[in-house]
């Protein structure tokens, strides 16, 4: 059984890395090795992703700057960081379509699409992964259109079209066979498995996992070897084949073992512990069951550890870039101190904004994502009220005191414009990815934000009508901002005499599904695909307040719940909200999709 294929391949790359000492090798050596090592070892591939840009700018290499651009947006694709990953796969495939290399910009398309796809936003992936496979025929990437083809049916798995994703991964073997692509055919073998397991055909099942396993003896990584037996144990377990079932886990867990991976283990401790519940042998049972907590809980602290340390990482590299950040921002304070004779008037405000810079600094600091925002939104006002501070100065030695109320009150909206758009940042910023959770009634939720819109709601005589809502599992503060926010501009862009906001809920198997309805000014359809952006707004500041931010922070929470939002119109007028939010968030898997790198399970 030759499974050591691969390390052995990333060694020999390494040794070459070291040894060449010309820099457009060295480039494409670290391409290679960046793709070898994966999705499995994520801290690594950074590295080598960030080292091989960094040789590319040196030598102004625009293509190795897209591949070492596009290799970083993969990167943090897989590890669910949206924003982040798009940015730089769009600056990759820019740079890429400006040297007319259609490998790379195949490369760029999958990549963009696996993103959206992961963001579950499964029309946007269907179209790259359309130009995907035009961009790899043209170059006869025929591997580049079996990873499609594969990523294409796991988008109809996860939508639960299972035959039509059973019929493409098919096509998609075949494909795979005729070229001799034995990676990409052990990938679509193993998902026909867990399609045709899934149907409760387990012989069928069983067939394919095994020709998966075959190949992978081959060319599969440890880790993927052991997610295969893993399938055939859990696979003889519903056949009722235990003594086949135990041989198959135990040898997943010997694999898991040695390659020390806890994440599998601990999945792998739970269908031991069902295995013998089934044989009513409780002992073993609970033994594993404790086994399977215990590594469950360390999981979850390694995967917090692991995110302070990428926060940490993340820090130093960009520390420099912040600093700068910092500075520009301090001068512009003291730019505008300097500039304002109304220190009495504007002090109280000017010392705000410090210390809502400094908040935004840090902010900074943390989520560098941040940047190209603040270079372009909170310039804005400040341009405002250095133009009007100006003109105060010039009034005032002129001794024309006419329009200065005017001028001051132009200024002050400036400031509180840029406070508000500061506050939804740091607001932003703050919510975090896993948030912690707790079973909260949402009736109480709703009771909570009324109290605190009290003097708008009597000051519009404004209704906000809810019964009967459930009870989930969330984190009690991103819920009550998540409605309060969605009521607020249910109140703030409404022109009707009386206001009223209508909210209900209904029920699937595994999620409630909340709607949020109001009599307002309704939103063009036009805009359902962009209204969840930064800074996003429909109106101008003269018409209707807010930073347009409220709405990002909603998708935001949302996102960090594991749930969606969209919204659609009202025959009547007004828009409805929709909150999708799973019932059982703590027991909620997450479903390990993607292309060759990140098999189902």
């Amino acid at each position: 059984m030759q499974i050591s294929t691969k390390q052995k391949e990333i060694k020999e790359l390494k040794y070459k890395i070291d040894q060449t000492t010309n820099i457009n090798d060295k480039i494409n050596l670290l391409k290679d090795l960046v793709s070898e090592l994966g999705y499995d070892q994520h801290e690594e591939a950074l590295l080598y992703a960030n080292e091989a840009l960094s040789l590319s700018e040196k030598i102004d290499s625009k293509k190795g700057k897209a591949a070492a651009l596009i290799s970083l947006g993969s990167i943090y694709r897989k590890h669910n960081e949206f924003e982040k990953a798009i940015s730089l796969l769009f600056k990759g495939l820019s740079l890429a379509d400006s040297e007319n290399d259609q490998l790379l910009v195949a490369n760029a398309y999958i990549n963009i699409g696996l993103a959206y796809s992961k963001n579950h936003n499964f029309n946007k992936s269907l179209k790259w992964y359309e130009k995907a496979i035009v961009a790899c025929r043209e170059v006869n990437a025929l591997k580049g259109v079996c990873s499609v083809n594969n990523n294409i049916a796991l988008i109809f798995h996860e939508k639960g079209e299972l035959h039509k994703a059973l019929e493409k991964h098919i096509e998609n073997s075949k494909l795979c066979e005729e070229i001799h692509f034995k990676e990409g055919l052990s990938t679509s073998y193993n998902n026909i498995g867990l399609i045709y397991s899934e149907l409760g055909e387990y012989q069928n099942a069983l067939d394919f996992f095994n020709r998966s396993l075959m190949i992978k003896y081959e060319f599969g990584t440890q880790r993927s070897i052991a997610v295969t037996y893993q399938n055939i144990g859990t696979t003889y377990l519903n056949l009722k084949d235990f003594p086949k079932a135990k041989e198959y886990l135990n040898l997943c867990v010997q694999q898991a073992a040695v390659i020390k991976d806890d994440e599998l283990l601990y999945s792998i401790y739970k269908d031991l512990s069902n295995l013998y519940k089934e044989e009513n042998n409780l002992s073993e049972a609970l033994s594993f069951y404790v086994k399977y907590a215990e590594l469950k809980e360390k999981v979850s602290q390694d995967r917090r550890s692991r995110r302070i340390a990428d926060l940490e990482m993340r820090f130093e590299t960009k520390k420099k870039e912040a600093e700068i950040e910092l500075l520009n921002k301090e001068k512009e304070l003291q730019a505008l101190q300097l500039k304002t004779q109304f220190q009495s008037m504007l002090l109280r405000k000017n010392l705000e904004l410090e210390g809502q810079n400094k908040k935004l600094n840090q902010a900074i600091l943390e989520l560098e994502r941040f940047a190209y925002i603040t270079s372009h939104d909170l310039k804005e006002p400040l341009r405002n009220i250095n133009s009007f501070l100006c003109l105060i100065e010039k009034k005032i030695k002129q001794r024309d005191y006419g329009n200065l109320e005017e001028y001051i009150g132009y200024s002050l909206k400036g400031a509180k414009q840029m406070s508000a758009l500061i506050k939804g940042i740091l607001l932003y910023s703050k919510l975090g990815a896993e948030p912690e959770i707790e079973l909260i009634d949402i009736n109480e939720v709703i009771e909570k934000v009324t109290v605190s819109l009290a003097p708008w709601v009597v000051n519009r005589s404004a209704k906000i009508e809810f019964s009967s809502l459930p009870k989930l599992e969330a984190n009690p503060t991103q819920m009550i901002q998540l409605f309060q926010n969605l009521i607020e501009n249910g109140l703030n862009y409404n022109n009707s005499e009386q206001p009223i906001i209508q909210i209900s809920s209904k029920q699937t198997k595994t999620a409630f599904i909340f709607e949020i309805k109001d009599n307002g000014i309704g939103i063009d359809e036009q805009y359902y695909d962009t209204i969840f952006e930064m800074f996003k707004r429909l109106h101008g500041q003269e018409i209707y307040m807010g930073a347009g931010i409220g709405l990002a922070i909603c998708k935001k929470i949302i996102d960090a719940h594991q749930g969606e939002i969209w919204l659609k119109g009202n025959e009547d007028g007004g828009t409805s909200f929709f909150i999708k939010l799973p019932k059982n968030l703590t027991s909620l898997k997450q479903d390990v999709q993607g292309d060759h790198s990140a098999e189902l399970q």
